[in-house]
């Protein structure tokens, strides 16, 4: 595994440009999910493409809240779904 050292500035929101190269290498799309991880001990954090499981989680999330907007009667119902269609991610995402 080759170590890349880079020096990089924040700019005012927080934001960090990862180099085009190590996000091709890291699978990172434009617009894609990624999660986060902290290290407080050592003060470190990494990051690396969403899994398929996450992703359909947020997805269903924001389903789950149309819902509440736009059929406030049927929540529970559609949540039900939702959950299954997340089994069926969950399932493809260990292949």
């Amino acid at each position: 595994m080759e170590k890349v050292k880079l020096v990089k500035k924040i700019d005012d929101l927080g934001r960090i440009t990862i180099p085009i190269h190590i996000r091709k290498d890291m699978g990172l799309d434009v617009n894609g999910d990624v999660e986060f991880y902290y290290d407080e001990e050592d003060k470190m954090f990494g990051v690396k493409s969403a899994s398929l499981k996450n992703q359909a989680q947020i997805k269903i999330d924001d389903l789950i809240s149309l819902a509440k907007e736009f059929e406030p009667k049927r929540v529970e119902e559609i949540a039900l779904l939702l959950n299954e269609v997340q089994k069926i991610f969950c399932a493809s995402d260990k292949v």
